[in-house]
């Protein structure tokens, strides 16, 4: 019975036991959950929110910069258009100046100075029109009336200078000129008043994706004139009846939209953050245009010929604002990157002629080399930002247009020969053997006479076949660079 008895008992003190182990243990644990919560809200309080904060203020930093970055380059570009677009306005004005005074006019001598410096003029004004972007709304009109309309000046100038008086055809049609000259600059003088040119549309994809389609028209051709500008009738190189030829330098089947997307993005290289078509032009060269942006966030502009893939213009921000006109050691190296760069894109033997340079970015421009023969015709525009060394934009229209195979004449004149017929009052410092445009369908072959007068520079071309001159170039060098006018 004692034994029964105590069973209980021992029982009951085991179990005692177990339970104050069990709290014990209970105790233990609850002690380490509460250590560890603490040792997070530690490494949570006092580390991590710290790294977070230090990287949410980092990134703002970072996103702080590359916007204002970005900034930058937009409006280095805008500024470059500006003063292109301004200096545009004021030679639009002397053109219709000049027009005016041609109306009134009768003296031969007068005529032909006159007529002599509304050519000037307008190749200034198609020189600044270069600097604006290619599918500007305006540009393809307004640059192909402009340059008949210098051609037409020089085609007078010849005439009167022969002695012949100006017809009364002639006189009519310089009164449409007139006109159409004052709608020219009216237009360009009300846009740069409202601000709309360029600083409010450069921000824009509208500004560089090409001409907008007006209702009926869903095709975008820009192949048929502008009833504000005047049909001109002259036996000119310009001429309307010689504008119609298709470019010789197109090559290969055509390309559908996403090889030509590829071919961009090749070009514009693995630096390309987006990228997309923004619109499709149909014109003399049909195209594929593409817009998107860089890692660093500048925008760009690329367009590939619908015909063989062909890279038809390329525009990219700027990164820089450099002013001056680039040194000897300078210069030749931003040749040699644009050569190289051409080389790259299978555009071989392609030699620098002239440069200008805008807000630190250099304008060459590259004519194709056959075999000893410059061929003018067959031009490519490189720009290159002067900051970066690397190519910003080209535009190689004019080589799509002309390039092809040529025969040469074979009865020339010697170099010696031709220096002959020159002014004795000229000191040449180059001579080279030039093709050079007679009319849009036909070239000439020309000894090149790069010569100097005082202070003055020149380019004289003497055909090489009889010796005849040809054109005179007045080589202008100024803050800008070097132009021929």
């Amino acid at each position: 019975m004692d034994a029964v008895k105590t069973c209980p008992a021992s029982y009951r003190a085991t179990c005692v036991l177990l339970r104050n182990m069990n709290k014990n243990k209970e105790i233990k644990n609850k002690d380490r959950t509460d250590n560890s919560d603490r040792m997070i809200k530690i490494i949570f309080c006092y580390i991590l929110t710290p790294v977070l904060l230090l990287a949410v203020v980092g990134m703002g930093i970072w996103g702080k910069r590359e916007s204002a970055k970005a900034e930058k380059y937009r409006s280095s570009n805008a500024n470059m258009y500006e003063r292109a677009y301004t200096d545009l306005v004021g030679a639009a004005y002397d053109i219709r100046i000049l027009l005016s005074k041609l109306l009134i006019s009768e003296s031969p001598a007068t005529l032909a100075h006159t007529l002599n410096e509304l050519s000037n003029n307008c190749a200034a004004c198609t020189a600044l029109m270069a600097q604006l972007p290619s599918s500007h709304v305006d540009s393809l009109d307004m640059e192909q009336f402009i340059i008949r309309l210098g051609d037409y000046a020089d085609s007078l100038s010849v005439s009167v200078m022969k002695g012949k008086p100006i017809s009364d055809d002639d006189r009519a049609q310089l009164a449409s000129l007139y006109d159409a000259s004052g709608r020219v600059y009216a237009e360009l003088k009300q846009r740069l008043d409202d601000g709309t040119f360029p600083m409010e549309e450069i921000g824009s994809e509208a500004f560089y994706s090409g001409r907008e389609q007006t209702e009926g028209d869903e095709s975008g051709s820009t192949d048929q004139p502008d009833e504000k500008y005047p049909t001109l009738i002259y036996d000119g190189p310009f001429a309307e009846s010689t504008e119609k030829s298709e470019p010789k330098g197109l090559t290969g089947e055509e390309v559908d939209e996403s090889t030509a997307f590829e071919i961009a993005r090749k070009i514009i290289g693995e630096n390309a953050a987006s990228m997309e078509l923004a619109t499709t032009s149909e014109g003399r060269i049909a195209s594929y245009d593409f817009a998107g942006s860089l890692n660093d966030g500048r925008s760009f502009d690329i367009a590939i010929t619908k015909r063989g893939g062909h890279l038809l213009w390329m525009r990219i921000d700027s990164t820089g604002d450099i002013e001056g006109v680039p040194d000897e050691d300078e210069a030749k190296r931003l040749v040699d990157i644009g050569k190289k760069y051409l080389e790259a894109l299978g555009f071989e033997s392609m030699e620098p002629t002239y440069a200008q340079n805008y807000s630190g970015i250099e304008l060459i421009n590259f004519a194709w080399q056959d075999g000893d023969i410059i061929v003018y015709n067959d031009m490519i525009k490189v720009s290159i930002d002067r900051s970066s060394g690397e190519v910003c934009g080209i535009d190689t229209r004019s080589y799509l247009f002309s390039h092809t195979e040529r025969t040469y004449p074979e009865n020339i004149i010697t170099e010696e020969e031709a220096r002959q017929q020159l002014s004795i009052n000229l000191t040449v410092t180059e001579t080279n053997l030039t093709l050079i445009p007679a009319t849009a369908q036909t070239e000439k072959l020309c000894y090149e006479f790069k010569s100097r007068f005082g202070e003055d520079e020149y380019a004289v071309y003497l055909d090489a076949e009889t010796g005849e001159e040809v054109k005179i170039f007045r080589i202008i060098s100024d803050e800008n660079g070097r132009l021929a006018i």
